[in-house]
């Protein structure tokens, strides 16, 4: 699975670099596959683990763990995973119901100055969003993962400038639309942070309209999730930790993208943590 570019083509700083190993994978439906490496910048070690996924909800440690500062992201895909109590409860994602197609965890710790606002501020800045890049596995190339985005007045409404710190803390819904170079092509998105105080920040984004490919739909509404939860380290470290799912149950049009989904996960938290390519 070529996640990656190879390393004569490596952007990132040389303390991200990882190295590649092949392990021979389990039944597709039953594994988890655990992906050590820099958060879509250089080779990855590909590692199976039985393990289920955790967020940083109600004491828990997540899963998978955060890194120590400086070392490589770490990504986890799971099948048709079945949520655990902890997980789906309210209090954590409140992903009751129908198992997901696919669920992606990525966990990393990173150096932010300005803190709580400045993170604050980096995530309702949407008009930014195209400026992310990924590495795509179909190109081989750096490819923006954003056509266009904006933010929007309602679930309805108009075009209008990013959103503002207080208005980000105000736990309403916030709407935006992107244009994204993905299978999901154009969505229109509600996020809210559920909470935001120096220590810690959960924020939850989902698809608010459903989200059709070749005229067939893709995803029903909140089909296509993710949930952000930061939390504050020693000094000027943050630890992060995002999820998230698409697709309900079987659905043959959202997978088949491992390579894909992780790339674009570790492409979001680059974005956030302000990591050079």
């Amino acid at each position: 699975m070529n996640l990656h570019p190879p390393p004569a083509r490596l952007l990132a700083p040389r303390r991200w670099v990882g190295r590649r190993r092949s392990r021979r994978p389990l039944p597709w439906l039953s594994l988890c596959i655990l992906l050590f490496g820099y958060a879509c910048g250089c080779g990855a070690e590909v590692v199976v683990d039985t393990g289920v996924p955790a967020a940083p909800c109600e004491g828990r440690s997540p899963s998978p763990p955060y890194p120590p500062a400086g070392e490589p992201a770490r990504i986890a895909i799971w099948h048709r995973p079945s949520l655990s109590p902890a997980l789906a409860s309210p209090h954590c994602t409140g992903w009751g119901g129908t198992r997901p197609t696919i669920l992606v965890a990525l966990s990393g710790t990173f150096h932010m100055e300005g803190g709580a606002e400045a993170l604050l501020a980096h995530m309702g800045g949407v008009s930014r969003f195209p400026e992310i890049l990924y590495w795509s596995v179909t190109r081989q190339r750096w490819r923006p993962l954003i056509h266009e985005a904006w933010a929007l007045t309602g679930p309805d409404g108009k075009r209008r400038n990013d959103f503002g710190t207080e208005e980000m803390r105000s736990g309403e819904w916030l709407h935006f639309y992107q244009d994204e170079y993905s299978t999901a092509g154009e969505v229109y998105y509600r996020m809210r942070v559920r909470q935001a105080d120096d220590l810690r920040i959960v924020v939850e984004v989902e698809n608010s309209r459903p989200v059709r490919k070749w005229f067939l739909p893709l995803f029903g509404p909140g089909e296509y999730a993710f949930i952000h939860f930061l939390e504050k380290g020693e000094g000027d470290l943050w630890h992060y930790y995002g999820v998230m799912r698409a697709g309900s149950g079987f659905n043959p049009l959202a997978s088949g993208h491992d390579a894909s989904y992780a790339n674009r996960a570790a492409a979001l938290f680059r974005h956030l943590a302000g990591i050079d390519y």
